[in-house]
């Protein structure tokens, strides 16, 4: 037989060195010279098999690194769920009249205080009124109020939190009689709806809590972004099927390809990009979320972090055996994920919030090739 198929299996580990590649052989496939022994700078060595029965590893070992954002240029702009905020909270009881057309009318609003206003326990009446996850007001044109806040800004950590998408909070009371509140550079605004029962002649009656967040907590722990740089194993295409590596045997030559996506999914990443700049909302074009999640990334790391959007490529090669030698083929893409983590690198949690998922960004396939290792030869 003159070309094997060696079957996957998902294994990640390190082989304890660089075996050497016949890709210098020039019946072998044509490689960008020094790749097949000089893996990119901060990319650990594509692993080998030790033998050509033995399968190569799925993934090879991973080069982290972990850097803080302050002091680098990198925003901290995440989602909230939970927090330590100082709120005005005012009420208003509200009610739908239909005399003959039904109408919303409201009583004259008033602030409800009930005892604290810097808490992450906002429950009144009873327990029966939970103010501590508000739904947000909804702006005629930015559309729902984001629950965001910014701690540090280019590198700096804020005394005084912002909301880097919109600051100013309205509680725009039911009657148009009453005036309103406005907030100036508050963090958030919400609403909750607690229903009562009707009064007489009423079909509907509600009290509406306006909830807006005026200030709130610094950061305790200080924020760092992680960055994992390793080889994986992608599948080579051929006429008989789907392999991870194949064998050839000495005159043999065999046709492969293999497809990957290069670049980074914008959609997934943007929550990332939306943490590490808070220039970037959820109505931001794709083209510009990468530019900025590239920008941050080259700050954080102080080299140049280059991000395209997601494509999909595909390479066709011939692969060719070795005088004397079996050869072992596999195709490697490189691959970068990015998180938001504490200085141990365990996920980012700080004592006065709970926030929303971070998000990840993952870079594949700025590097691909075909590694190759060769052995002798046995009939």
């Amino acid at each position: 037989m003159q070309v094997r198929a060696i079957l996957s299996t998902l294994v990640l580990c390190t082989l304890a060195g660089v075996l050497a590649s016949c890709a210098k052989n020039p019946t072998a496939p044509v490689t960008p010279p020094g790749n097949e022994q000089n893996p990119p700078a901060g990319f650990p060595p594509i692993p080998y098999p030790p033998d050509v029965q033995t399968d190569t590893p799925d993934s090879s070992e991973i080069y982290t690194a972990i850097v803080p954002i302050a002091g680098n240029g990198v925003d901290f702009a995440p989602v909230w769920e939970t927090g330590r905020f100082t709120w005005d909270i005012d009420i208003q009881t509200q009610y739908e009249r239909c005399l003959p057309n039904c109408r919303w009318f409201g009583d004259a609003p008033g602030d409800y205080w009930s005892g604290t206003r810097n808490s992450t326990a906002l429950l009144f009446e009873g327990g029966t009124v939970d103010l501590r996850n508000p739904d947000p007001m909804v702006d005629p044109v930015a559309g729902p109020y984001p629950k965001r806040v910014q701690f540090v800004q280019h590198g700096n950590v804020l005394a005084t939190p912002i909301n880097p998408e919109q600051s100013k909070v309205t509680f725009q009371f039911s009657d148009a009689g009453y005036t309103a509140v406005v907030h100036d550079g508050a963090l958030f605004g919400g609403t909750v709806e607690k229903p009562v029962d009707p009064a007489i002649g009423e079909t509907e009656r509600r009290r509406v809590y306006y909830v807006a967040a005026t200030a709130c907590a610094p950061l305790t722990n200080p924020v760092y972004i992680r960055r994992e740089r390793y080889w994986k194993r992608i599948p080579l295409v051929t006429q008989g099927g789907t392999l991870m590596s194949v064998a050839i045997d000495p005159g043999a030559t065999f046709e492969v390809s293999y497809t990957w996506s290069a670049g980074v999914n914008i959609d997934h990443s943007k929550t990332f990009t939306r943490s590490v700049n808070g220039e970037v909302s959820l109505g931001t074009e794709k083209s510009v979320v990468g530019a900025k999640l590239g920008g941050a990334l080259s700050q954080a790391f102080t080299s140049d972090v280059q991000v395209t959007e997601e494509n999909s490529v595909t390479v066709t090669k011939t692969l060719s055996g070795i005088p004397d030698k079996t050869t072992v083929y596999a195709a490697w893409i490189t691959v970068e994920r990015y998180t938001i983590v504490d200085r141990f690198g365990n996920p980012y949690t700080d004592p006065n919030f709970t926030f929303n998922d971070l998000g990840t960004a993952v870079i594949a396939g700025n590097r691909e090739q075909i590694a190759s290792k060769s052995f002798p030869h046995q009939q």
